[in-house]
Order: structure tokens, then sequence, then C-alpha cells
């Protein structure tokens, strides 16, 4: 039955069995060696280093003409969103735990290094301190436009290494821009080397963390 299933049915399937079974799959190890394989008790999450790894992406905050989101808030609060759209969201949802960003600002420069300390959710699900961003004192509320729809904004919580304000963005020609929301960063040797020395950042070690 398994080889007349498609890629895709094949993977829910084993998502589904892994769920319901995960009270059962302990996958432990014991010995000198145990850290590493993969911890205990985890089938049912994504893990760095063995279901995926991290990389340095290029986000755009979305300040711009929509007048959405605001970097002081993003700067002050740790974090970074995208939404008004499925279409918004989608991209930002590719960022994983342990990620590293280096926000944007269309037409002013890179604002800031961090990194991504959980992954996208709603608007409506995002916290700040406990508190739900409706409770917040934003400099700019229209993030909250659709809050509690599916053309919300998804938030990703960040912790920022190295932030500049706006006027201070850092830029140069040939440096790496992009009209989408996310990018990867990796084969840009040009502005890696740039943000390095800007930020005074070493990505490679921030990686290995």
């Amino acid at each position: 039955i398994a080889s007349n299933l498609s890629e895709e049915q094949a993977f829910l399937i084993e998502s589904t069995l892994i769920r319901k079974l995960r009270g059962s799959l302990t996958n432990k190890v014991a010995g000198h060696f145990k850290e590493h394989f993969r911890p205990e008790n985890t089938f049912n999450c994504k893990l760095a280093g063995f279901d995926y790894g991290n990389k340095l992406y290029f986000v755009n905050v979305g300040v711009g003409a929509d007048n959405f989101r605001s970097w002081r808030d993003c700067r002050k609060f740790g974090f970074l969103s995208a939404g008004q759209g499925i279409k918004w969201s989608r991209p930002i949802k590719r960022l994983n735990k342990g990620d590293l960003v280096a926000a944007y600002v269309s037409g002013k420069g890179y604002v800031g290094i961090g990194r991504v300390l959980e992954e996208a959710k709603p608007a409506s699900e995002f916290d700040i301190g406990g508190k739900s961003l409706e409770n917040i004192d934003l400099s700019n509320r229209n993030i909250l436009k659709n809050f509690n729809n599916e053309k919300c904004d998804y938030c990703v919580r960040i912790k920022w290494i190295k932030t500049v304000p706006v006027d201070e963005a850092k830029m140069a020609r040939g440096i790496f821009v992009f009209l989408a929301i996310v990018a990867s960063l990796e084969r840009q040797s040009r502005t890696i080397k740039f943000l390095e020395n800007e930020f005074g950042v070493n990505f490679d070690e921030l990686l290995s963390e």
C-alpha cells in the first residue's frame, strides 16, 4: 500500500503516527555518546541539528508605505513580524528556532542582528512578558489590524545581539537587498563580511553556539 502513496501522503501518515505514539517513542540512548543522539521524547518536534541546520537570513522589517510595523517596537520588544495576508505571513514561517536574522528597513539599510527564540505564531497568540500585543504600549498599533483572522501578522520572537536606530542603518553599494520578506544570506559573502564589520559579530561563531 505504501508504494502507492505520494511522498506528501506518506509524510502526513508518518507524522500522525508519531504524534499518536509519542508516549511510547522514547528513543532512549545510554552511554558516553548519548549527547550525539537525538534527545529522548523528541520525535514529535523539530530540533536544530537533527531536523534542520540553523542559517542566516535577511528579513525585511516591513516598514513602508502601508505603515503596519515599527522598527522601534521590534527593537524594544524583541520580535519581527509579517502578514496582513497569507502570502505575506508565509515567508516568516521559514525561520526556525536558533536561526540568525539580519533585519533590514527598506530604503535605509540593515538595523539589527538577532537570533530566533521562537518560531512564528499569530499576533493574537504572541505575548510580551505575558501581555498580549493589544495590551502593550506600541508606537505603531497598526500591527493589530486583522488581529483575529487569517490575514493577521505572524510574530517571531527575537533576541537582539546588535541593533541600531533607523537613522543609523548600515548600507553600502552592492550589498544584498531583497523585495521579499525573507531570504537566505548563505551565499552572500560580501554582505556577510559587511554585516560582520558593521555590527561587530562573527556569524560562524554565532551559528555554532
